[in-house]
Order: C-alpha cells, then structure tokens, then sequence
C-alpha cells in the first residue's frame, strides 16, 4: 500500500508545479532550458541539460557575434547542412571563415529561440532571425552533440515572419 506522503510531489516538483509559472494554452507546463534551468531540472536527465547548455551557449555568443566562443561550441570537423542546399559547410574553419563575413555584414543579426525541443543528445530549435536584409524569417536548427560539441546542425525550411 502507497502512503499519502509517498503520492505528494517532492518539493523541485511542487516548486516546478505553482500556479504562477507560465504556461501554454492548453494550460501545459513551459520549461525553460536556457542558461539557468528552473528547479524542474531535477526531472530531466543531466544529458539533456547539457545538450541544451551547449545549445545555448552558442546561441548567446552568436548573438553577441562573438565569433571564437561561438566556433568553440562546435566540433572540428562539424558539418551544417542547410535544406535545399547542395552543398554542407564542413570543419570549423569554414565555419569561422562564412560567421565571420556574415557577423561583419549584418552586424545587427539575432536569432531568437521561440520553442526548443531536446531529446537524448539533439537539440530542436525553431528561431526567429532578424537582422539582416530582408524580413525577419523563422527556421528550424537541429542540432546533434557528440562529446560536449555540436557535431552537426540542419537548418530546415526559411518560413518569413
């Protein structure tokens, strides 16, 4: 037989389950695995934080354009493969090469992760990117960590907003 303590959430799940937190319209929980996750973190295996640390991070220096902590956060021989296009970019070194020349033409480009999706060690982000020329579009960035790196990235369909 289960007592009534054993049924009561433990207090990471009753702080993660307060009325005040945000919620979608179904009136589901959102988590929120940014910089700092929130006490629910308890619940979500240390892999999926640190996929999405990862994740994170490079998204930050990304936006600050700082490109050698942004080219860190990714594998040496990283491959990004963009949907429609033939060609993948390959190594980190055309990788720093393309950033670099991107970050100096639209110095006032940002990406902003409007839902982000993590399962075993790939991240799933849809991202609303402004900043360059153009309107600001939306896109969808899979990306595949492998020993605390980001190893591959796909971006799928460019939606404008």
């Amino acid at each position: 037989m289960v007592s009534a303590s054993a049924l009561a959430p433990s207090s990471a799940l009753a702080d993660l389950l307060r009325e005040d937190e945000p919620r979608d319209r179904d009136d589901r929980l959102r988590v929120d695995f940014g910089f700092s996750p929130s006490a629910g973190a308890a619940l979500v295996s240390s892999s999926a934080v640190s996929v999405a640390a990862v994740v994170a991070r490079q998204l930050d220096a990304y936006n600050r354009q700082a490109i050698d902590e942004f080219v860190a956060c990714f594998a040496e021989d990283v491959e990004i493969v963009r949907e429609g296009s033939p060609d993948a970019q390959r190594g980190r070194g055309t990788m720093r090469k393309n950033y670099a020349a991107m970050f100096a033409k639209f110095p006032q480009n940002k990406a902003t992760v409007t839902k982000r999706m993590v399962v075993g060690q790939h991240a799933v982000d849809e991202e609303l990117v402004e900043g360059r020329d153009g309107p600001p579009f939306r896109t969808i960035a899979v990306y595949t960590i492998t020993d605390g790196l980001i190893s591959h990235v796909r971006f799928l369909s460019v939606e404008y907003a």
